[in-house]
């Protein structure tokens, strides 16, 4: 009968235990399967691959862990992530919001009205 530790989705549960001789022949099947690529391509890819997990594991546990230290520390990196997300054109979000919060702030200094683009003179 299977168990939560028999999950089909072995990346997300965190019982699943590191066998390093089945880790080392998923390698050499990666090489086969993918060719002759350096160990930088191949190391980045799976990282890329894994990201979205690890991601997703990070967000758990900075909204769930029973340690507080552990939801700020994980809860830190969700917000550094957020914050450094590139846009389309290569900007951080932030960089891409700022001109619009700083001319909105402009505005309301002016005297109009919060989300009023036509400034009284």
């Amino acid at each position: 009968m299977n168990g939560p530790e028999d999950s089909a989705d072995d990346d997300l549960n965190p019982s699943h235990n590191w066998d390093s001789d089945e880790a080392l022949e998923f390698l050499k099947e990666e090489r086969t399967v993918f060719g002759d690529v350096s160990n930088v391509e191949l190391t980045r890819r799976l990282i890329e691959e894994a990201a979205p997990a690890a991601a997703l594991s990070m967000i758990h546990l900075s909204r769930h862990a029973v340690n507080e230290n552990t939801r700020m520390n994980a809860s830190k990196w969700v917000v550094e992530m957020a914050t450094n997300i590139e846009t389309e054109d290569g900007k951080a979000a932030w960089e891409k919001m700022l001109p619009d919060v700083v001319h909105e702030a402009e505005k309301i200094a002016h005297g109009a009205a919060p989300g009023n683009y036509e400034v009284g003179e």
